[in-house]
């Protein structure tokens, strides 16, 4: 590899500023970072899974053995008790 014998070489520098600048869009997540920073933060307890919660639960789940109900059988028993919560209102 180039960087294994010419560690200081020209390209390499710009090889990684580019993809920063073009792939990682460096200066617009910077931005976004900053403009973040700067708002307040509003922690709200909600009594149930939220949509981008679930994932994470569905996650956690899979990791830890409960019972005998399979992974599948959970998930879309909480899918069923989220969609009544919701047609509830």
């Amino acid at each position: 590899m180039l960087r294994e014998y010419d560690p200081g070489n020209l390209l390499l520098d710009q090889a990684r500023r580019e993809v920063f600048e073009m792939q990682l869009e460096e200066t617009r997540l910077a931005g976004a970072l900053s403009e973040l920073e700067a708002r307040a933060l509003h922690l709200v307890r909600v009594d149930s899974l939220t949509p981008l919660s679930f994932p994470i639960w569905a996650e956690r789940l899979r990791s830890q053995i409960l019972s005998s109900e399979s992974f599948q059988e959970r998930i879309q028993r909480m899918i069923d008790r989220l969609e009544r919560r919701a047609a509830r209102g």
